[in-house]
């Protein structure tokens, strides 16, 4: 005969009759009748030599019979309990073993049973109830008592004398109260933690729901009432106040329907925390629209999907955010909108600022998943301005993720997401129409203007729709000039076809063609170029260029270039650079210097500045900061040593001055590299940023600077060239 124990009891190999329900398949040739094999079983068990772990070698011999014993017809146990009753006046050995295949039988042996008999622990696996649970633990050696441990034995005494565990098990552990026990006894709680909620008394849930608020609780409570409904409906309902417990009743009414309507009198398919008469409506085209809007031939009206999704979402945070209702922050990936992705940016930082991490976390998955250009740029805001280095790590990491989908880099995919505010490719836009029409755009140093529909300029109003554009561009002129600064100072290199992007961008073009560039990987640069004004590539004697799909172009440093030269161009073109690039001062290390030699005790306060500038701290033991470290060209990092180091917890400009100790380099493989083999333009930049009193950024620069700008009337004009 097969028998297959039930999945609550896997973990059982000797359940009881009438507890946990067996299935029973007899199979096409049944072997020997189940009294005889019962019996065998006695005589093999009882023929086990009598030492301290014959009760474990007797239960492997009688525990597949006891299992069939269990699920077997009545007339087939009947049987096999009348064959064990002639063992009856046999040794204890065999009254023991017979005790535990028919659990009838073992009342008459709990008080007779030799004590420390070493079959005696078998009984445990047969009592009806307390009183003989701890009858038979009186008369068992200590080592004897430690099955009581086993979570086999756990699950039939469970079977066997029910909630009563909580009392057996609290005496064997201290041999006090329940209370205590539970308070004191880790052991004990986690045994009462998996086998009370396959008993269905109301002792077994409310002591469950005590634990509700505690490690593997609410788990535990969850299984009590799946398997139990009408028990838990009323139960959770009385005990809502406790920890966790009105969030485990919502879980429960979802997943039990009927139960629920008739105990709360109330549609459970929707949380309390959701009102359908306060939430926003969803029109559709046409009517009747409820068998089309089911088969998809009918859409809702723009915008109100994603309204009534978010109204949802929060509803969901006003009732406390429940782990149960995550589906509704889940939602908005599904119907939410651009309007959506600014609002959950919001909420994002909100609930980082309240210190709800995972919220956090889902909350930027969303946006993840929600995609499209809105969503992106408010991840990559996040990833740029985000107070606290954790949501602008997990943003970074987002972006990364859609970027490799992508096939790009972050770096090129923020390229991409840089808004346009609807402007053409010269940066201007039409706004208006009939006697309100203006035309307003931003010259070559994104300042705006506006003129009328004459073509004469004028001031721009206050409040027009062009306001919001002017205070947009600025916001983004500011960012990607610190970001082409942190392309320049980190080495980094786009492609032919990501440099177009540039090109082609309104806001990009005017700043792209304020720098000069450079051809070739870091560390063996190529020839120089600029961008002309008809977006094509000049040298520095005005050469045209072309790009090659294969060639790489970055933002250059100074140390490579020829600097009076190109100096000489910017000047006579009047063009101001949009931060300091051929005005930037260059470090060089002479021969057989050292770094270490030009560095001097730097302020706490100027070494986190140098986080925006490509820096990042490392090594922190404790509660200090014992280094920072950066990223170079080809993947290498550059990590300098601080003593004392950083104290994470006091203001910045109230520690003392950090002296920078060894500057080590390590490549992507973990090799040390000398700082002799870094190229020019990382070891200029490097210097920088670590010797005091040097700055490594600024505001506008321009060959005015230098005391060589030319007037107006000597500004040179720039060739125009054709594609």
């Amino acid at each position: 005969m097969r028998f297959v124990l039930p999945a609550s009891w896997h973990r059982s190999f000797y359940p009881r009759r009438g507890g946990a329900a067996l299935a029973f398949a007899p199979v096409a040739d049944p072997a020997a009748p189940l009294g005889a094999a019962a019996r065998a079983a006695v005589e093999l068990a009882a023929g086990q030599e009598p030492r301290t772990d014959a009760a474990v070698a007797a239960r492997r011999v009688l525990a597949p019979v006891r299992a069939a014993l269990a699920g077997a017809p009545e007339a087939v146990y009947a049987e096999a309990a009348d064959a064990l009753r002639q063992v009856r006046t046999g040794s204890w050995a065999h009254r023991l073993a017979a005790a535990f295949l028919v659990p009838d039988l073992a009342a008459a042996h709990v008080a007779e049973v030799p004590e420390r008999h070493p079959l005696a622990p078998l009984l445990l696996a047969s009592v009806s109830t307390v009183e003989q649970a701890l009858a038979v633990l009186a008369r068992l050696a200590p080592t004897q008592a430690e099955q009581l441990r086993e979570p086999e034995l756990l699950h039939t005494l469970a079977e066997g004398i029910g909630d009563g565990i909580l009392d057996l098990y609290a005496a064997y552990w201290t041999g006090r109260s329940v209370e205590y026990t539970m308070a004191g006894v880790p052991e004990y709680l986690a045994a009462m933690t998996e086998a009370l909620p396959a008993i269905g008394t109301r002792r077994a849930f409310e002591t469950l729901l005590g634990l509700a608020g505690q490690r593997g609780g609410p788990a535990a409570v969850m299984a009590a009432a799946h398997r139990f409904p009408d028990l838990a409906v009323p139960l959770l309902r009385a005990n809502a106040s406790r920890p966790r417990v009105a969030e485990l009743l919502s879980r429960h009414l979802a997943r039990h329907t009927g139960t629920a309507v008739a105990a709360t009198g109330h549609d459970p398919r929707l949380p309390p925390w959701v009102e359908p008469a306060t939430l926003p409506p969803i029109r559709v085209a046409a009517a009747p629209v409820v068998g089309r809007l089911m088969r998809g031939e009918v859409t809702p009206e723009a915008g109100d999907l994603a309204r009534f999704g978010w109204a949802v979402c929060c509803r969901w945070e006003e009732a406390g955010a429940p782990p149960a209702g995550r589906w509704a922050l889940e939602a908005q990936a599904l119907v939410g909108d651009d309007e959506t992705a600014a609002w959950l940016a919001e909420a994002v930082r909100r609930w980082a600022a309240e210190g709800a991490g995972r919220r956090v976390a889902a909350g930027i998955d969303v946006l993840r998943r929600l995609g499209g250009e809105a969503a992106l740029r408010q991840l990559h805001a996040l990833a740029t301005t985000a107070k606290t280095r954790a949501v602008r790590a997990r943003a970074e990491a987002a972006l990364a993720e859609v970027a490799a989908g992508l096939g790009l880099t972050a770096d090129a995919l923020a390229d991409r997401l840089v808004p346009r505010f609807g402007l053409a490719p010269d940066a201007t836009i039409v706004l208006g129409d009939g006697p309100h029409r203006i035309t307003a755009g931003f010259d070559d140093q994104l300042r705006p203007w506006v003129s009328d529909e004459r073509g004469t300029r004028r001031r721009d109003r206050p409040g027009s729709p062009f306001a919001a554009i002017r205070q947009g561009v600025r916001k983004v002129a500011a960012e990607q000039t610190h970001r082409l600064e942190l392309a320049m100072t980190g080495g980094r290199r786009w492609s032919a076809a990501e440099f177009r992007v540039l090109l082609e961008h309104p806001l990009l073009f005017p700043l792209a063609r304020r720098l000069v560039w450079i051809t070739g990987p870091p560390g063996a640069p190529g020839p120089a170029l600029r961008v002309a004004e008809d977006r094509t590539l000049a040298g520095v004697t005005d050469e045209r260029a072309d790009l090659a799909d294969g060639d790489l172009l970055g933002v250059a440093h100074p140390a490579d270039l020829d600097v009076p030269a190109w100096l000489a161009v910017f000047t006579d073109y009047g063009i101001l650079q949009p931060f300091p690039q051929l005005h930037r001062p260059v470090y060089r290390l002479e021969p057989g210097e050292s770094a270490a030699a030009r560095l001097r005790p730097v302020a706490v306060v100027r070494l986190l500045a140098l986080e925006r500038h490509g820096w990042r701290r490392a090594a922190v033991e404790g509660a200090r900061v014992l280094g920072m470290e950066r990223d170079l060209p080809g993947g290498d990092v550059v990590t300098v040593g601080l003593d004392p180091g950083i104290a994470l917890g006091p203001r910045p400009d109230r520690q003392p001055d950090q002296d920078l100790r060894e500057i080590r380099i390590r490549t992507r493989e973990g090799r040390a590299r000398p700082l002799a083999e870094l190229d020019a333009a990382s070891v200029s930049q490097l210097l920088a940023d670590l010797a005091p009193g040097q700055e490594t950024s600024g505001l506008l620069c321009g060959p005015d600077q230098a005391g060589q700008r030319r007037g107006p009337g000597s500004r040179r004009q720039e060739p125009v060239r054709r594609r």
